[in-house]
């Protein structure tokens, strides 16, 4: 009975509500991913919100599709939107799947999708293959000087000299 009332009250407490008192702070901009666990030896994900350097959402989900994810994230959005019933954060960083980018998009219609840098680098390097191997080295180098960009306006025209300069090739 230990166990279960630990579990159990665990599922009491608001992850958002606890961590964020005041409603101006809670996180205009959110990382989601899943992490791949096991459940009584049956795969599950856990559907994972960041913001503002906090995890503010975990949930479990029985799979990683589009309806299941929705059913996840809505933990976050609900008690997100216990705190502040406007609350609607302008983007998420995830890694492309799409299933995660359909949850998000239906439950905060408007949310800017932002796929992460790393994963991007990574379809990059994918579709280079082994044939354009010296393409990707470069491509590679580009992208990683905008990723280091300092300020918004360095990291536009970085992005703007990499694709000029890809396209003359």
């Amino acid at each position: 009975m230990y166990w279960e009332r630990i579990e159990n009250s665990f599922r009491r407490y608001s992850i958002v509500g606890t961590t964020v008192k005041d409603p101006k702070n809670q996180p205009k901009d959110v990382i989601a991913d899943e992490k791949h666990s096991k459940r009584k030896g049956k795969k599950v994900y856990v559907a994972t919100t960041v913001g503002n350097d906090v995890i503010s959402g975990a949930a479990l989900s029985p799979s990683a599709s589009a309806k299941d994810l929705t059913v996840a994230y809505q933990e976050f959005a609900d008690e997100a939107k216990n705190v502040d019933p406007d609350y609607l954060p302008k983007t998420v960083n995830t890694d492309g799947w799409d299933a995660t980018q359909k949850a998000w998009l239906k439950l905060f219609p408007g949310i800017t999708i932002i796929l992460c840098h790393l994963h991007a680098f990574l379809g990059i390097k994918r579709r280079c293959g082994k044939k354009l191997r010296k393409l990707y080295f470069e491509i590679g180098d580009r992208v990683w000087e905008i990723y280091r960009a300092e300020t918004k306006k360095v990291f536009l025209k970085g992005s703007d000299v990499c694709v000029s300069g890809l396209i003359k090739m």
